[in-house]
């Protein structure tokens, strides 16, 4: 997510070389990353509905455009009860997806989901499930680490792991 520079060997995001982009180039790019970590990143001070929005605030989105973005997410992420909610009273898996919610607003280029699928009810994995396929039917890249969902397999077009340091493809089987 280019959160560090590597410390050895080149990384390409979207054709270009990490290393080799000044600090505007960098954060252009970091702006089409959407990016929920195991950690929590959530801003404690603001409620959820401010953390959901920030990405689209930050990039001085129209106001009627920002409401829209968030009326249509509400709904469809369960988040009626949560969204004027401080996000310090949350639980581990309600701000996983509000994590989740702030990194699709802006319909991110790359989604990269660390362990999203820890403790979340199947309910709200489905939903999940069906934005993360319905952003990549419109070209997002989606990266999942660690733990898949449990109730519905998401049909990957490639598969990799990493042992003893080397990136690994899985072979997939089309069916």
């Amino acid at each position: 997510a280019m959160l560090e520079k590597p410390r050895k060997g080149k990384l390409f995001v979207k054709g270009k070389e990490v290393s080799r982009l000044n600090n505007r180039e960098i954060s252009n790019l970091y702006k089409q990353i959407g990016l929920v970590l195991e950690e929590d990143l959530l801003i404690d001070n603001i409620n959820v509905a401010d953390n959901i929005l920030l990405p689209l605030i930050l990039r001085n989105e129209n106001r009627k455009e920002i409401a829209l973005a968030l009326k249509e997410l509400i709904p469809w992420l369960n988040l009626e009860d949560l969204i004027k909610k401080n996000t310090i009273n949350l639980s581990a898996s309600e701000k996983k997806i509000i994590q989740f919610a702030r990194a699709i607003i802006v319909r991110p280029r790359i989604l990269m989901l660390d362990n999203l699928f820890n403790a979340i009810d199947n309910n709200i994995e489905k939903k999940i499930i069906f934005l993360i396929m319905a952003l990549n039917r419109i070209g997002t890249t989606i990266v999942i680490f660690g733990k898949e969902p449990s109730i519905q397999k998401i049909k990957f077009s490639n598969i990799f792991n990493i042992k003893k340091q080397q990136l690994l493809e899985e072979k997939i089987e089309l069916n």
